[in-house]
């Protein structure tokens, strides 16, 4: 872990954040709180957040991972009415749209805990006004289970695309691809390790 906070910048071109040839800098933080409002108790709490320096139009990539848990069959919450207010919702109709529908119980995505990914939004929002990405990282879970989860990802997607919000999804299998493509000669341990688990 030390090791990814001293040197970032391989595993965010390994998700997909920043380009191999990127001059920026980054920070990388892991369970981030990202509030929305002063007055709430609680806030989001991002996985992983990457801030970012440097000349890039982007000052913050949040990641938020799932790797089981679309598939427990716990389910998910749907989205508080606190979070309704229409201040948090300037310049975001479409997801303002999708919220009203989440709540208080989420009908529409039994996989992806959109509601979750909704407040991750809000929060980065609030703190970086639009010049951030979100990452859903993910497991790519097999049979129908996984293709119902694929296209709920893609149904959020298209909503957040219409509110101009940078959403991204990736899953651990092309991760975990992309470090054992680039960095078997260089950590060849590291990486034999990973596939031999994960594979």
């Amino acid at each position: 872990e030390m090791c990814i906070r001293d040197s970032p910048i391989p595993l965010a071109v390994a998700l997909k954040l920043v380009s191999p040839k990127t001059r920026c800098r980054l920070k990388l933080n892991f369970e981030v709180k990202v509030p929305i409002c002063d007055d709430f108790h609680r806030c989001p709490n991002l996985d992983v957040l990457f801030r970012v320096s440097g000349r890039s139009k982007f000052l913050a990539f949040g990641v938020e991972s799932k790797f089981s848990e679309p598939f427990s069959g716990r389910g998910h919450k749907g989205l508080n009415p606190a979070y309704l207010d229409a201040k948090f919702w300037v310049d975001l109709p479409n997801l303002q749209a999708l919220a009203l529908r989440l709540s208080p119980v989420d009908y529409e995505f039994k996989y992806l805990d959109a509601p979750q990914l909704i407040k991750h939004i809000l929060g980065l929002k609030r703190a970086f006004n639009r010049r951030f990405k979100l990452l859903y990282l993910y497991w790519d879970g097999t049979g129908q289970e996984g293709a119902l989860h694929e296209l709920e990802i893609a149904k959020f997607n298209q909503v957040a695309k219409l509110d101009k919000i940078e959403f991204r999804a990736l899953s651990y299998q092309s991760l975990i691809d992309h470090l054992a493509t680039r960095h078997r000669d260089t950590d060849p341990d590291y990486v034999k390790f990973i596939t031999s688990r994960y594979f």
